[in-house]
């Protein structure tokens, strides 16, 4: 969610937007990632897991787990998953994430829903022609072919200069689509609950 919200430090989004600028929505945009992006992802939560103290099986089938979801919910196909949402980001709830829309700027869960739903940020699916894919904030010609542009912008410069929107954010056409946030983040606490005693009983 950082690279999505943060304010002070303009790096996290100008590396996450490379992932953010296509406006086809399918298999190959996720992909489509700044490889300092992926690095950062990859120390962040492999190496949380290591310290601690998670063997090397688990590290190993979280990664594996997150790619299969990544792919899942970048799917090109129109989905509606439902109740399946309130566990893992199907395509249709993801689709709301890449909506070029600024007041949909939520569905920040990559591998679960389950923080969304806690913390507010859950918006409710639509099918992804319903909100054009894209960033408000990046140029509506933004050049997906060139590599280096899409490799040197996150740093500022010329190259940031030539994907950036000028002008202030837009002002949202419509509110969000927000679920009902107390029944969420009940949902989502019964679910921890729940998830906990299972770990629990397990050890």
């Amino acid at each position: 969610r950082l690279e999505h919200t943060a304010t002070r430090w303009k790096l996290p989004w100008r590396l996450h937007s490379v992932h953010h600028a296509p406006k086809h929505y399918d298999v190959w945009m996720g992909a489509q990632v700044h490889p300092v992006d992926v690095v950062v992802f990859a120390l962040v939560g492999f190496t949380l897991m290591g310290v601690l103290g998670a063997p090397v099986v688990a590290i190993e089938a979280a990664a594996f787990f997150a790619a299969v979801v990544g792919g899942m919910h970048h799917l090109a196909a129109d989905t509606r998953a439902g109740i399946f949402n309130w566990f893992v980001p199907f395509g249709d709830h993801h689709a709301m994430h890449h909506s070029v829309h600024a007041h949909e700027n939520g569905n920040f869960g990559n591998i679960t829903t389950f923080f969304d739903q806690l913390f507010g940020s859950y918006i409710e699916p639509r099918l992804k022609d319903e909100s054009p894919c894209g960033a408000w904030s990046l140029v509506d010609d933004y050049p997906e072919r060139d590599i280096k542009t899409q490799i040197l912008s996150p740093f500022g410069g010329a190259a940031w200069d030539r994907v950036a929107r000028k002008g202030p954010k837009p002002e949202a056409p419509a509110p969000p689509v927000m679920a009902d946030r107390r029944w969420r983040r009940a949902w989502a606490v019964a679910w921890l609950v729940g998830i906990t005693a299972l770990v629990a009983w397990l050890g």
